[in-house]
Order: C-alpha cells, then structure tokens, then sequence
C-alpha cells in the first residue's frame, strides 16, 4: 500500500517494508535524493518533517536554493479531439484553456486527495492499510459526483 505525506510544499511517497516490517519513505517531486522511515504511521511522518526540515537548514547553511517540488508548469499532451473539447468547454465557461482546466483539475485533486483522507481515517494500520489510493474508475466517479 502506498500514501503520501505533506509538509512545506513537500511530498513523500511511503510503503509498508514487509520484511523490516517498517514504514519507509522517500521525497518525491525533487532532484535530491531525501529518505525518512519508521516503525509507526506517527514515527514515519516525524521523521519526514524532520527530514525537510533538515534539509531546508542544510540547503541555507551551504547557499544552495532548495528543490522546489513543484514549478507551477504542467506539460500536457493530448489527442486533438480532446484538445478541441477543452477549448469547446473553456470557451462556454468564459475562460482560458489554463483557467479552466486549473479550476477543473484542481477540483478533481481535491476530491481524489478528500476520498484518500476519509478512507484513510476509516483504515486500520494494525491490519496494515494505511491509505488505499483510489483506482481510475474510483477517481473518475469521485469527479463526477
């Protein structure tokens, strides 16, 4: 099973090391290569906030700019037929293809982020799950609800 964790900006990915039985980690979205374990959900998340925190103060100490995880830049390729829907959609919303599809993307991340939560509230580490992440079909049913 995997999850993700946020804390500044950062992201990282975990999963459950059946065989060390620990939860281990690694930041993602970044050039640097930064690592976090532990051997409970709480340990895990201490020691990835740790770890950019860490990092942060090691980047200013030595004067590098950290890696941002994210740009704000999205490529995107598509088909044109789809290409051509979007720019049919934007346009009788009264918006730029960016304007829309950050509105409707963004819509979507939260709903797929806001299911993600809810079940992993409702899971059971002892059972170990921590979070399940949607499938496709999921995510697309979450968008259309």
């Amino acid at each position: 099973m995997k999850t993700m964790f946020n804390y500044k900006g950062y992201l990282g990915q975990v999963k459950i090391d059946e065989k060390s039985k620990m939860i281990c980690g690694r930041v993602i979205g970044i050039q640097d290569v930064l690592s976090f374990q532990g051997k409970a959900v709480e340990d895990a998340i201490q020691d990835f906030q740790d770890c950019i925190d860490e990092y942060l103060e090691y980047c200013e100490e030595i004067g590098k700019k950290p890696d941002k995880s994210f740009s704000g830049r999205l490529p995107y390729r598509t088909a044109s037929d789809t290409h051509r829907k979007i720019f049919e959609a934007a346009s009788l919303a009264g918006k730029s293809i960016n304007s829309w599809m950050d509105e409707v993307l963004s819509n979507a991340a939260d709903k797929v982020i806001s299911a993600k939560i809810d079940i992993s509230r409702n899971s059971s580490f002892s059972e170990g799950i921590i979070a399940k992440t949607p499938s496709i079909k999921e995510t697309i049913a979450l968008i259309d609800s």
